[in-house]
């Protein structure tokens, strides 16, 4: 598989390793993440020219997790998916899947604004 090939599923790394790559800390990562549930999987490979990367390469363990990340927060966006397990599949705490819906404007909330001003009145 060249470069510019990558599957969705990132690599099996350790707890220890996720919670230092993650956190930036040596917690087990058993306080930290909750346990995921067996699931089936689909691998997806996706191609990218070269021209993608204009300023820098990415390991592809890397991209991978953002890539994940990035379609389980678009799938949170149009509804398909419920934060909590777009969270779980992503096999991050849900404090920052929040966090990262924060930053790419999804609301966690499943009301319209409107319904919302409704709701609190």
């Amino acid at each position: 598989m060249g470069w510019g090939c990558w599957a969705l599923r990132p690599p099996p790394l350790t707890s220890r390793h996720l919670a230092r790559e993650r956190l930036g800390t040596n917690v087990p990562a058993e306080m930290i993440f909750r346990k995921m549930k067996s699931t089936t999987s689909r691998r997806v490979q996706v191609e990218l020219p070269s021209e993608a990367f204009p300023h820098h390469q990415r390991e592809p363990n890397e991209l991978s997790r953002e890539l994940r990340e990035l379609w389980l927060l678009e799938q949170v966006r149009q509804r398909r998916l419920a934060f909590t397990k777009a969270a779980e599949l992503a096999g991050i705490p849900l404090a920052l899947f929040l966090e990262r819906m924060r930053a790419h404007k999804i609301t966690p909330f499943d009301l319209a604004p409107d319904e919302l001003v409704q709701e609190l009145q």
